[in-house]
């Protein structure tokens, strides 16, 4: 598997420590992350949230995140998420299998 980068739902790469929000509207730290091992995988990310004494690990899709391949970020103007590289990558894939 390619490189991956977790971005928001704007096309921005998350960095560990950085505040998130929940679908819920909670509010607290990423404190890391699980890339995803396979195709069929989503990762993780870990967030302890505002309060709480303890650690939540959940998919990326609760804080609003989701894993693209490394070079859709890089190839992005101002280094937010290249939505055409990214469509590009998975006809690819698609055409392959």
């Amino acid at each position: 598997m390619a490189k991956m980068v977790l971005v928001s739902t704007s096309g921005v790469p998350l960095v560990i420590g950085q505040r998130v929000e929940t679908f819920r509207g909670e509010i607290g730290a990423l404190l890391g992350w699980q890339e995803p091992r396979h195709a069929g995988s989503t990762g993780r990310v870990t967030v302890r949230l505002d309060g709480a004494e303890w650690v939540g690990e959940w998919y990326p899709s609760v804080i609003g995140a989701e894993w693209v391949e490394a070079d859709a970020v890089a190839e992005a103007p101002g280094g937010g998420y290249n939505w055409h590289a990214a469509e590009v990558r998975r006809r690819r894939l698609e055409e392959a299998e």
